[in-house]
C-alpha cells in the first residue's frame, strides 16, 4: 500500500498548493505569451509548448478572483495530456516534495482541493487533478 507521493509544490499569491508530479509533464519559464482577445479572464493566453499552442491559465485568477502579478519567479506548469492541454501560471514552483498521504487533512471547500498537509513547516493544499481540470474546463465554457 502506497504511504508517500511526490508533489510538486507551488506558490498562488501567498498560499503553498500541490499537485501529484503524474499530472505534470513540465515547469517552463513564464514566457512568450500571446493575449486571446476577448478571452475568459482566467485565461493569460496561449503559449507555443514543444509545438503546441496551449491555453495558459493564471490559477491565482481561478482560487481568487484576483489577477497574478508577473514576476521573474513566476512559473508554467505543464500539465500532462491526461488531464487535458492546458498550462497553469503560478507565482513560483517549488521542489518536489514527498508528502505522507496519511498527513492529509481533507477538504471540502471545493472539489479540486483534496486536503492539507502541513510539509516542512509549510502548509500545503493538496490539489486534485482531474478536478481542477474539469473546474478550469467549466470556467472557460462559460464564456
Amino acid at each position: 500500500m502506497e504511504h508517500t507521493k511526490q508533489f510538486t509544490v507551488f506558490a498562488v499569491g501567498e498560499e503553498w498548493y500541490g499537485i501529484d508530479i503524474l499530472h505534470l509533464s513540465s515547469i517552463e519559464l513564464l514566457d512568450g505569451i500571446r493575449i486571446v482577445p476577448n478571452a475568459d479572464p482566467a485565461i493569460m493566453g496561449v503559449v507555443n509548448i514543444r509545438g503546441s499552442l496551449l491555453p495558459v491559465v493564471d490559477l491565482r485568477y481561478l482560487l481568487y478572483r484576483k489577477k497574478m502579478e508577473v514576476t521573474e519567479a513566476c512559473r508554467l506548469l505543464v500539465c500532462a495530456e491526461t488531464l487535458g492541454s492546458f498550462v497553469l501560471a503560478v507565482n513560483e514552483a517549488s521542489d518536489i516534495w514527498e508528502i505522507d498521504l496519511a498527513s492529509i487533512e481533507e477538504l471540502s471547500d471545493a472539489p479540486y482541493k483534496k486536503g492539507i498537509s502541513h510539509v516542512e513547516g509549510t502548509l500545503v493544499t493538496i490539489l486534485d487533478g482531474a478536478q481542477l481540470a474539469k473546474e478550469i474546463e467549466h470556467q472557460v465554457q462559460k464564456q
